[in-house]
């Protein structure tokens, strides 16, 4: 009888050890997904509101109740045949990265000649609703003159042309 229960007991630390074993194998697994996982969706994120900035910038028409495109609609209003049917977004594209951190570069032109003097406004009416958008979507916040996504912190190099500003 006593055979019994020792089998009986050492069956039970043998469950115990393969459940610690597969226990530690799924947290080293999981917490790098975790961590990718956020990059991608942030950098998504970055990429999809750029994208709807350059196509507002393009078509031109201007949508008044919307405090995120208000700095667009001025570029709009008062430069509209430098940016209407010839903004494009060019992508973005990681700069650099760690745990805790993702500098992003998100690069614009125009198509036909560039003018130093409304390319610098407009990375400036960019930068202005980049930062409100983001402000507005889930998963990002604003701490202090930062973003985070999560515990990622995001900074965003905006181009346009030759002239580029940092957001925020």
């Amino acid at each position: 009888m006593s055979g019994l229960r020792r089998g009986k007991g050492q069956t039970a630390v043998e469950v115990l050890l393969i459940m610690a074993v597969l226990l530690t194998g799924l947290a080293l697994i999981v917490a790098p997904y975790q961590e990718s996982n956020s990059k991608v969706t942030a950098l998504a994120a970055v990429r999809s509101v750029s994208s709807d900035i350059a196509t507002y910038l393009n078509l031109g028409v201007i949508k008044e109740n919307s405090p995120e495109l208000r700095p667009l609609n001025a570029i709009i209003r008062d430069h509209g045949d430098y940016v209407v049917n010839n903004f494009v977004f060019d992508g973005v594209k990681v700069q650099s990265e760690g745990r805790n951190y993702l500098k992003i570069l998100v690069k614009f032109r125009t198509v036909g000649p560039a003018n130093s003097t409304l390319d610098s406004l407009l990375v400036d009416a960019i930068g202005k609703s980049l930062d409100r958008t983001l402000d507005d979507m889930d998963g990002f916040v604003r701490k202090g003159n930062a973003f985070y996504y999560g515990s990622l912190r995001i900074t965003l190099n905006v181009t346009v042309n030759e002239r580029w500003g940092v957001i925020p």
